[in-house]
């Protein structure tokens, strides 16, 4: 008798930590898919805040208000609540194969012909010119160079002090931010401003969809946060990836924006490389 109670304890016990894991699993794919849709959406709401080909409102003070909100924000609460019930082992270092190799690469290439094709649907530049200076060859490697390492180390510092709440450490992070980005747009202000009208206005030139940017933006910083933690810089790539794709099709439907085989073998090229990575 005790060894069938024994037995209908442990099936139960597997069955409730196997119903805990695709509940997990779920969560992850709800968080990974709306973060897509998020990093997307900026793009999309930055065309649309133009007014007369310029934005009307200072881009130092969406950053500086989008590092105000995030601690603020009732995600950041959510967030917290999400790692602590739900905790996934880090993914431990591991060499990454061959094919996973080529993958990242397909993925590369899959970005340069979207990019290439957005170029392609602009009137005001031909397909086959693109210009290129050894200044402007220069700062793209070192933007390249600094987003790279800013990511991995951002990754580093998240995945140290694993058992440290999540909450904490965004708080910790975007109080440096606040600091940081709020020096800048006070000396930004202080510097553009005409004699006699040195007036700080942080919400100068903000509109509902303004508003919309700062609020997509501390919801992209929080869930990147947390992927940061319990996925990897490549799971980021992958959905900023899909996000470009996302974009395209959103500017389709919004701005009527011509699509072309350019964007067909981009789409094509992320579902390989996603199929290659993770087989």
């Amino acid at each position: 008798m005790a060894q069938e109670s024994k037995k209908v304890e442990s099936v139960c016990v597997s069955f409730i930590s196997d119903d805990k894991h695709v509940f997990r699993l779920l969560l992850w794919g709800i968080l990974l898919v709306t973060e897509v849709f998020i990093y997307s959406s900026y793009t999309i709401l930055a065309h649309l805040c133009l007014v007369d080909g310029k934005l009307p409102f200072r881009s130092s003070s969406v950053v500086f208000s989008t590092e105000v909100l995030k601690p603020c924000c009732t995600v950041s609460t959510t967030t917290s609540v999400f790692t602590c019930r739900f905790r996934w082992t880090p993914p431990p270092t591991r060499k990454l194969s061959g094919v996973q190799w080529i993958s990242l690469g397909v993925l590369s290439i899959s970005g340069i012909l979207d990019s290439y094709g957005g170029m392609q649907n602009k009137a005001s530049v031909w397909s086959g010119e693109i210009h290129l200076t050894v200044t402007g060859l220069l700062m793209m490697c070192a933007y390249c160079w600094i987003s790279g390492l800013a990511g991995v180390y951002t990754e580093y510092i998240l995945k140290k002090q694993y058992e440290t709440s999540l909450h904490v450490q965004n708080t910790l992070l975007y109080t440096f931010g606040i600091v940081l980005n709020g020096g800048v747009w006070a000396v930004q202000e202080a510097v553009s401003g005409k004699e006699g009208e040195r007036r700080l206005n942080l919400f100068e030139g903000f509109t509902f969809k303004t508003w919309a940017i700062v609020v997509s933006l501390a919801f992209n910083g929080l869930i990147m946060s947390a992927i940061m933690k319990h996925g990897s810089n490549i799971t980021r790539l992958f959905i900023i990836s899909c996000a470009m794709l996302v974009t395209t099709l959103l500017s389709v439907a919004i701005f009527q924006l011509a699509l072309n085989m350019y964007y067909i073998l981009a789409f094509i090229l992320v579902v390989v490389a996603l199929y290659m990575y993770h087989r």
